[in-house]
């Protein structure tokens, strides 16, 4: 699905709840995630506690950065 997504020209925006804790960093399946997004071009940008035991589980996702 990101790879048809990033094919397509304007802005791209995906939100959700992924499921992966964004907040451990060294974690593999952040670490995959993070990977992907940067092959793909695209940043995540929640950095606060998302959860209400604690974590990064919910995101915003753009290509490249927020441009007016």
């Amino acid at each position: 699905m990101i790879e048809r997504l990033v094919l397509m020209s304007g802005v791209i925006a995906i939100t959700g709840d992924i499921k992966i804790r964004l907040d451990h960093p060294t974690n593999p399946h952040c670490m995959q995630f993070n990977e992907l997004l940067d092959s793909f071009g695209l940043q995540q940008f929640v950095v606060q506690t998302t959860h209400r035991l604690g974590g990064i589980l919910d995101v915003v996702i753009t290509r490249g950065g927020i441009t007016d």
